[in-house]
């Protein structure tokens, strides 16, 4: 019954907390993805598996050079990595810098499962933006790009500020540091041997739209750029999702075992307390079974809230602790009789309604913290948009 698909992941690209090109648009958020606790109340759950379609990327010659690794490109980790996560950054950008201790982490702690390519984006608002990328690139003619990568993101707030003269000194002494040849590094600087390729790279992400940096593509879709999204547990649940999560999921939805006539009760524990709700197996069978058949499975085990907003709903019931997964499997919704009326309501989140009609509940679910009528359908007595299938009794 494991289901071993590789499920698509699709996300709109946030603008928020990131350096910025001068061409690129304004962006706007998406709070319906947010993480954590968000100042606006949204008018509904995350969806569980969706959400709405990343940009397009602005034309290219070849957009699949652009989508998939290439010879040039500098990279670290399997080249048969199930997660290649493409990286478009500035080293003299702040949020570059406070990005990449995450993804050079996550690299180092899954080797087998990651692979990270390095592209310049040097903005021309940062004026030491193109020779750090020069001087990157001639280290990496000597075999220590990722070193000096990782020096000029560490050193950023020692350098940024310097003026050209100084900062030319200071790249001499980081190449000291690296055990450089630094006559010949000085030389490819001196030269410009690496100023065109730079300068190729700023203009084929501009061309591309890309809005700003850090810009990750995660297997060839944007990644939001809001540094929540960057957080280490974050960036770790890229590898639950597309390693870890295709392992536990299931071919199809469980056989009915609950008993309509019997009383079911579970804890969810946390590290807040436990919370005791009681099921509402009369009213959403089905529901019931799966939350019952998930939770024997383990599926529920040590799985964060990943979104709870405050006078909302607190969100759970993904592994990877993204908001993007699911169980393998959709099951329709349950019209229960019950509105959205008080606080402690449990109810399955859900994308709205699939291709064929029906809904796409699967093992993400919510607590309701206040009276949320605005998740009820227009008639919560002959249709649900969201199924409602038990409630806080203590806790």
């Amino acid at each position: 019954m494991r289901h071993h698909l590789l499920p698509a992941l699709v996300l709109t690209a946030m603008l928020i907390a990131a350096c910025t090109s001068a061409s690129a648009p304004a962006g706007t958020t998406d709070p319906a993805a947010a993480p954590t606790t968000a100042p606006v109340q949204p008018a509904a759950p995350t969806p569980a598996a969706t959400v709405p379609p990343a940009p397009t990327l602005g034309p290219t010659p070849d957009i699949q050079k652009v989508l998939n690794p290439q010879p040039e490109d500098w990279s670290i980790g399997a080249e048969d990595a199930a997660v290649t996560i493409i990286e478009w950054s500035d080293f003299q950008c702040p949020f570059c810098a406070q990005a990449a201790p995450g993804l050079r982490r996550l690299v180092a702690e899954y080797p087998d499962d990651v692979r990270l390519i390095y592209r310049h984006f040097p903005l021309p608002s940062h004026d030491k933006s193109q020779i750090t990328a020069q001087a990157a690139d001639a280290a990496g003619a000597q075999g220590k790009f990722w070193e000096m990568n990782e020096l000029l993101f560490e050193k950023q707030a020692e350098w940024s500020a310097q003026s050209t003269t100084e900062i030319r000194a200071t790249l001499r002494a980081y190449a000291e540091q690296l055990g450089l040849d630094v006559a010949q590094f000085e030389a490819d600087l001196d030269s410009g041997k690496y100023a065109a390729k730079v300068a190729a790279a700023l203009d084929q992400a501009q061309q591309l739209g890309i809005p700003g940096t850090p810009f990750l593509l995660v297997n060839q879709q944007p990644w939001p750029q809001d540094l929540s999204y960057l957080s280490y547990n974050n960036l770790q649940g890229i590898v639950k999702f597309f390693v870890e999560l295709p392992k536990m999921q299931f071919d199809a939805a469980p056989e009915m075992t609950v008993g309509t006539a019997k009383s079911y009760t579970a804890t969810i524990k946390t590290d807040k307390g436990d919370v005791v709700v009681k099921l509402f197996v009369d009213k959403a069978p089905v529901a019931v079974n799966n939350f019952i058949f998930l939770a024997r499975e383990g599926w529920y085990d040590n799985v964060p809230f990943h979104r709870v907003i405050e006078g909302f709903v607190a969100q759970a019931g993904d592994p990877s602790g993204l908001g993007f997964g699911g169980p393998g499997y959709t099951f329709d919704n349950e019209v229960s009789g019950l509105s959205f009326d008080k606080a402690g309501l449990l109810a399955m989140a859900n994308a709205g309604l699939g291709p064929d009609g029906k809904g796409t509940n699967g093992s993400q679910f919510f607590i309701t913290l206040a009276p949320t009528p605005q998740l009820d359908a227009g008639d919560p007595k002959t249709e649900a948009n969201y199924t409602i299938f038990g409630e806080v009794i203590e806790g």
